[in-house]
């Protein structure tokens, strides 16, 4: 093999070591206060913004950057040791790998899962049951209107019937005194 130092031999079998990049978290922030580093976090809902401080175990002085991805989304390149994120409610997993100069991925992965508290308004069963009460309301309203409409008709019903009785009555009584006046006469 010719070298900028002159010519050198390797043996046929040589194998390169091949040492993966170890990538490691070594300081967690949430919310701009430190927390010890763990695997798995439960936050509040307003434990948002998680700061993760980098750093790499390469022993052959190849390591380049990092990459993180959230979930099952993309792969997004880390620009320095520090990945700030701002998350979403809910469960979050987030991913975190090495790449060397020559861009190639290491197979150790960082996996931090991070909980955070859903507010009770942002659930869907909240709302379903919002939902249901205005329609609830909204069927009690008008089997209220209805029954009110079906109550004045009666009464309207029974009042026609009542005059009419008492016409019936005044006309029976007056026909009654006419012709006892005639019978009389």
């Amino acid at each position: 093999m010719a070298t900028s130092n002159g010519i050198c031999v390797m043996p046929i079998f040589n194998k390169e070591a091949i040492y993966a990049i170890q990538p490691k978290i070594i300081a967690t922030k949430i919310n701009n206060i430190s927390f010890p580093v763990k695997q798995q976090y439960d936050l509040n809902k307003d434990q948002k913004n998680v700061v993760f401080d980098l750093a790499g175990i390469d022993l052959t002085g190849h390591f380049k950057k990092f990459q993180y991805k959230i979930n099952s989304g993309a792969w997004y390149p880390i620009s320095g040791n520090l990945l700030n994120l701002v998350l979403v409610g809910g469960k979050n997993e987030i991913q975190i790998r090495a790449l060397d100069e020559n861009f190639h991925i290491s197979k150790n992965t960082i996996k931090v899962k991070i909980n955070i508290a859903i507010p009770f308004y942002e659930y869907i069963t909240f709302w379903l049951a919002v939902v249901l009460i205005i329609v609830t309301a909204l069927f009690g309203l008008f089997y209220y209107l209805k029954v009110s409409k079906l109550k004045r008709q009666r009464e309207e019903q029974n009042a026609l019937n009542n005059q009419r009785l008492k016409i019936t009555a005044d006309l029976h009584d007056d026909l009654g005194a006419s012709l006892s006046s005639l019978q009389i006469n």
